[in-house]
């Protein structure tokens, strides 16, 4: 998984297909205030690399999987993974947008 298109491109040279490529186009937002987006972010956000870069799946962030990106690769039968989720309150959240698992902090998610 990479923030980094260009790196994730590089990925099948060094280790052959097939293998779960993942795609986490927006960076977390600072928990401290504001910040300046880092250059790129709005192609990042527009997940324009996905089909490039031979991704599998995306991780993208929980309170964002509402974006029109995320949904397009959703209605094509993409895994969307969303991180991070510290609460049983925030996955059903997430889960109830469409995210197909989650990865967790500082609970332990009903195995249901």
């Amino acid at each position: 998984m990479s923030f980094n298109p260009p790196r994730h491109r590089r990925l099948p040279r060094r280790r052959p297909p097939p293998f779960p490529a993942g795609s986490s186009p927006a960076p977390s937002p600072p928990r401290n205030g504001p910040a300046s987006p880092p250059t790129g972010a709005p192609h990042l956000a527009r997940i324009a690399d996905f089909d490039t870069v031979g991704a599998a799946f995306i991780s993208h962030f929980h309170r964002a999987l509402d974006m029109a990106p995320v949904r397009a690769l959703r209605a094509r039968g993409t895994p969307v993974l969303c991180w991070t989720v510290r609460s049983p309150a925030e996955e059903a959240a997430a889960r109830a947008r469409g995210a197909t698992n989650v990865t967790f902090e500082g609970y332990l998610p009903d195995p249901g």
